[in-house]
């Protein structure tokens, strides 16, 4: 037992940088271990997007990495997230303004103020983590509710809690969200255009899990939130990342004028963020935008000068300086798969045990599967591309209705995003908190599992009742 806590306590040590290098690591070290193989891939006819072809997986030449390729995807895994870290550098810029201004800390402190009950603060938690969990599962909420944890943070720091509780709503809220979406276009419109089933068909049983999914989720969150404020010392936060609140400050918040025309900006600026994503098909380009546009306006409102703005934008970009090598070092694990020719191999030989198994066996199974796959492709609507395919085939076969085997993946890809250490929004969001991935493992691990298990027996049930349509 000694020897294995020393084990967990380096682990806990090692930067998030170290901890990914060496998943880069072991994932040249696979290229030389594992046949290389791929599928082929065609366009869809009805949508065009490139699908994998099933029955197609055939070996090739392997392609093994070497010293200077292991190095060179890390520079490869970066240029890959240009996206998301041209998105995170303005998001981090814009709230560097915004918070220069004040307004964001006297509303938390009025939130305090209005929220003193620990029914009240319960409460809260609850229709937060639903909030996000409704956005996710209905137009697709992921890297966009980074642009809450510091407001969350900050409040959970003034009732009492620490920094993980504030990233807990949003991460676990998506998450959730995701694992059983009803009209999200980005994981259940592509999985279920794949099988031929209708967009919003079973949609019933998906708010059912999902509700069930909030139940369990909030109880593990407040327990722990409780036992933080009970017990300082109880937080898995790493010591001195955060000061809890002093009680004598909570009364002292007060809004000018500047603080008011800044949170209108703020809300204003969600506000046309859910509409563009929703209908406008906005992406992160345009939201990027978005933040930007509403923190020139914050400043401007705030009545800084040109410089003041130019040097709070600056400052929140440094915050974020981490969380972007983070992205890019762990897109390298990925780079490394693709150019060793492995990652299909995987896909492949992870689905393959599947056809042994009897339908009831098969459906909970196949959640398992795609769990796997998410740590290879966090990317939801990447999984389905390449997965249903593969999966709907199978679940022909194996008499699963295809119903049940899109919400076999949607389980896989939603609720391992918050444990796999290559989730985006997870990695990004306890950067930003400052919290070590393997104390966010203790304090996620039985929220994951748990929904897990919940959803792998509603597959069970699912596939015995036939939910359909086929």
């Amino acid at each position: 037992m000694e020897k294995t806590s020393k084990v967990t306590r380096l682990i806990s040590s090692l930067h998030p940088l170290v901890l990914i290098f060496s998943l880069i690591f072991l994932a040249a070290v696979l290229t030389h271990l594992i046949p290389a193989g791929e599928f082929e891939r065609a366009a869809d006819p009805n949508t065009g997007r490139t699908i994998v072809v099933s029955g197609t997986f055939h070996r090739v030449d392997a392609v093994p990495a070497t010293f200077a390729s292991f190095m060179t995807s890390i520079n490869n895994g970066i240029i890959n997230s240009a996206s998301i870290i041209a998105f995170l550098f303005l998001v981090g810029g814009a709230f560097g303004i915004v918070n220069s201004t004040g307004a964001i800390s006297s509303l938390m402190i009025w939130f305090v103020s209005k929220v003193k009950s620990e029914k009240g603060q319960t409460l809260l938690i609850i229709l937060l983590i639903a909030f996000f969990e409704i956005c996710a599962g209905t137009f697709g909420m992921a890297l966009e509710s980074l642009v809450f944890v510091p407001f969350l943070i900050a409040l959970m720091v003034r009732m009492g809690y620490d920094p993980l509780v504030g990233v807990a709503i949003p991460v676990i809220g998506c998450n959730i969200g995701y694992g059983a979406a009803y009209i999200n276009p980005f994981s259940l419109g592509i999985a279920q255009g794949i099988a031929g089933l209708p967009f919003t068909s079973g949609a019933g049983v998906r708010i059912a899990l999902m509700l069930i999914y909030l139940g369990i989720s909030s109880f593990f969150i407040i327990k722990y939130a409780n036992r933080v404020k009970e017990d300082p010392s109880a937080s898995l936060c790493d010591r001195g990342s955060y000061e809890p609140p002093k009680s004598d400050g909570l009364s002292q918040a007060t809004f000018t004028s500047a603080h008011k025309r800044v949170l209108v900006i703020f809300i204003a600026s969600i506000a046309l963020l859910i509409y563009g994503t929703s209908f406008l098909n906005f992406w992160m380009a345009q939201c990027a935008t978005v933040f930007l546009v509403m923190g020139i306006l914050s400043g401007v409102a705030d009545k800084k000068s040109p410089n003041e703005i130019a040097g709070e934008f600056v400052s929140g970009v440094k915050e974020m300086v981490l969380p972007c090598l983070l992205v890019g070092f762990a897109t390298a694990i990925n780079s490394v798969l693709s150019s060793g020719k492995i990652l299909d191999s995987i896909v492949y030989y992870m689905a393959l045990p599947l056809k042994d198994f009897s339908p009831l066996v098969c459906a909970p199974l196949m959640a398992i599967v795609q769990t796997c796959v998410n740590f290879f492709i966090s990317s939801g609507s990447a999984q389905a591309v390449v997965m249903m395919p593969l999966m709907v085939p199978i679940s022909d076969l194996l008499g699963v209705n295809r119903q049940v085997a899109v919400l076999a993946y949607q389980i896989g890809d939603g609720l391992s995003n918050m444990f796999w250490i290559t989730g985006m929004q997870m990695l990004i969001s306890i950067g930003i908190a400052k919290v070590s991935y393997i104390n966010w493992l203790k304090f996620a691990a039985k929220i994951f599992l748990s929904n897990l298990v919940v959803g792998m027996i509603v597959l069970s049930i699912a596939q015995a009742m036939n939910w359909g349509p086929f």
